[in-house]
């Protein structure tokens, strides 16, 4: 099983490529997927088309998935070095970055961090800092998951929580994908503790005043019905060299959402980056 050691714990990874050997060696891309996911979020509509053009290195951050779920020792910081040794296990010295949610948030940290290693950031739907509506929606899945379990609160949550995280044209054109991702959490969940450790990590994660220390080429994805579209909007302008998308009619989870216009898009930003 492809599992490597990272600040003392096993994470599950998979590498995708391919790409045409015989034109050169492929760049690297990683993909951090959010909060209660795992790598196979990735796989319903990026690893197959970005394994075309890039070496696509997919895994399952601590606590998620089929990597370690240690009770305690989360925090932004600890997931992004947690990336850098997944990297150098795998012999690669620069990559791409694309993180979603929670997984933008230790992207950010990756590119404040390691900017050798670094060579561009796609951020989708993510945030600098958690602002105060979000806190409150985190702390009240804390809460709920101290009281009932997170087995529990995960088999309502489409029902109490995920109308914040697609939009509502999408519940309706797609009926039948709440059931499957409920279905799909419950046959991965997380123990209390580490839903818990990576919810306050979440948190506690600030690097608004860091933004101007990042040179690396950054994409910054802000869905207009998303979480973050305000932090989205502050991050590009804080950033020196980032590029702004605003999809319109879709909600925090643009790259299920409407995929193939994801895929074009951020395919057309790595492909204009240099160096």
């Amino acid at each position: 099983m492809p599992f490597c050691v990272a600040n003392g714990i096993e994470l599950y990874h998979e590498v995708t490529d391919f790409t045409r050997p015989w034109e050169g060696d492929a760049e690297t891309l990683v993909f951090l997927h959010g909060l209660h996911g795992h790598l196979n979020w990735w796989n319903w509509f990026q690893t197959a088309f970005f394994s075309q053009h890039y070496r696509v290195v997919t895994f399952d951050q601590r606590g998620h998935g089929r990597s370690f779920k240690p009770a305690g020792g989360y925090s932004i910081e600890v997931m992004a070095s947690d990336l850098r040794e997944v990297l150098r296990h795998l012999n690669i010295a620069r990559a791409h970055v694309v993180g979603a949610s929670m997984g933008g948030m230790v992207g950010l940290q990756f590119a404040l961090a390691c900017p050798d290693i670094l060579k561009s950031l796609v951020l989708v739907d993510s945030y600098p800092y958690t602002p105060v509506a979000v806190q409150g929606a985190i702390q009240q899945w804390i809460e709920d998951t101290r009281a009932r379990g997170y087995a529990a609160v995960m088999e309502t949550f489409n029902r109490d929580y995920a109308a914040a995280l697609f939009s509502p044209a999408f519940w309706t054109r797609c009926p039948e994908f709440p059931a499957y991702e409920t279905r799909f959490v419950l046959d991965n969940l997380m123990p209390d503790l580490a839903f818990i450790g990576a919810c306050e990590a979440i948190q506690r994660f600030d690097v608004i005043d860091r933004l101007g220390e990042i040179e690396a080429p950054v994409l910054v994805i802000a869905a207009d019905a998303g979480m973050a579209y305000e932090e989205g909007l502050r991050m590009q302008q804080a950033i020196s060299n980032a590029q702004l998308w605003t999809p319109p009619n879709v909600g925090h989870s643009v790259q299920v959402e409407m995929p193939e216009e994801f895929n074009h898009r951020v395919l057309q930003f790595l492909r204009s980056v240099r160096g």
